[in-house]
């Protein structure tokens, strides 16, 4: 009896595992998830969208043509277009991707505008403009922007499923430290 048991519990936890990582239908395989914009969304019962929310972050590779892949790359990843185009399913939300991009551009428009304006004039101002820009204001962007990508797309990663509160707990604070800084400045 215990032995049966194990034996279900066992193919429980498979089954969970597994759910949501269905092969794509044919016809069409991976080639025929690709969507665009304001199109319906998979439901959250579909048998492969973890599958799907996988391949979007990490894939490039779609259909095989060329054309039809780097469109479709373009809508996924450019930071404005995506915003509008991205794939329904995608991890990174299209309101996500609003926020780092309000958020971004709030962050480096004053320490940008208040660092040209200092040294603003001579040669070695503008290196000088340059350098402060490189380590105040790029990086500290760049940085803020891959951190808050990786937890919008950690619940893609192993374990992201089942640390999906920490991932959001984690979101909010980098959040609000945003807008703190955002204030502050």
């Amino acid at each position: 009896r215990v032995v049966g048991k194990a034996s279900g519990v066992k193919q429980t936890i498979a089954q969970n595992v597994q759910q949501g990582w269905a092969p794509y239908p044919e016809p069409g395989g991976k080639a025929g998830e690709i969507q665009y914009g304001c199109t319906d969304a998979r439901p959250k019962t579909c048998p492969y969208r973890l599958r799907l929310e996988r391949d979007l972050v990490n894939s490039y590779y779609w259909s095989g043509n060329f054309c039809q892949d780097f469109v479709f790359f373009v809508a996924n990843w450019h930071p404005i277009i995506s915003i509008v185009f991205c794939h329904p399913n995608h991890p990174w939300t299209k309101c996500t991707r609003l926020h780092m991009l309000v958020v971004s551009v709030a962050c480096t428009m004053v320490p940008s505008a208040f660092i040209t304006a200092h040294f603003y004039g001579s040669e070695f101002d503008e290196a000088v403009r340059f350098l402060l820009i490189f380590t105040c204001v790029t990086v500290p962007d760049l940085v803020y922007g891959v951190v808050l990508y990786q937890l919008a797309i950690g619940k893609t990663r192993c374990f992201g499923r089942w640390l999906a509160r920490c991932w959001e707990a984690a979101r909010y604070c980098c959040i609000l430290f945003m807008i703190i800084f955002v204030c502050m400045s």
